[in-house]
């Protein structure tokens, strides 16, 4: 009995997984783009990718379409792109990134996060707070930045590998470190803003 059990239960896990696989295959032939080995779309409903778009191995797409979010949320990526290996966004509360994008590996895009602000509730009880995340063409994020709900990268900035963006970037800046702050402009010598 408990035999047939797991076969019966090993079977649907293959064939769902067989499914997912097709969907993946499916969506990249169409949008002419490519997914990485052991790439994880989760709602992949909620996703538009542009052409030439390449997704990196072991990288995790959450689009939202939960319960938890609302049944909102969505992810959508340019042309010619590319999401490094390891790479997780979190589109709960939407992520929108442009043509000729890159994000280096590792990197981690969260457009939801648990409010803290009623101490009488466990933070996994608070309410959550969806903001929009844009990272606009020509952007470069390198490895292991984070980038937090409701911030803007402006075209043409690049963000420095392990940052944490907890405001908007203007366009064609240089940002780095924890918070990550504009430290130039590209193509201009000398301290910037911020």
């Amino acid at each position: 009995m408990l035999k047939t059990k797991f076969i019966s239960w090993y079977i649907r896990k293959l064939l769902g997984k067989i499914k997912y696989q097709w969907s993946i295959y499916k969506y990249s032939k169409y949008n002419q783009m490519v997914f990485e080995d052991n790439v994880e779309i989760r709602a992949i409903e909620r996703l538009n990718v542009g052409q030439n778009t390449i997704i990196g191995a072991n990288s995790l797409l959450h689009c939202g379409g939960r319960k938890w979010c609302n049944f909102k949320g969505s992810i959508k990526i340019g042309k010619d792109s590319y999401i490094g290996p390891n790479s997780i966004l979190f589109g709960a509360g939407e992520i929108e990134i442009g043509d000729n994008v890159m994000l280096g590996p590792g990197v981690i895009c969260v457009s939801h996060q648990h409010g803290f602000q009623e101490s009488s509730k466990v933070m996994q009880d608070q309410p959550m707070e969806f903001g929009k995340i844009i990272v606009e063409d020509d952007v470069w994020v390198g490895s292991n930045a984070v980038v937090l709900p409701n911030i803007k990268i402006s075209r043409g900035s690049i963000i420095g590998a392990g940052a944490v963006v907890t405001r908007d970037i203007p366009s064609f800046s240089i940002a780095v470190g924890v918070p990550a702050k504009v430290i130039k402009a590209r193509g201009i010598t000398g301290v910037g803003s911020g």
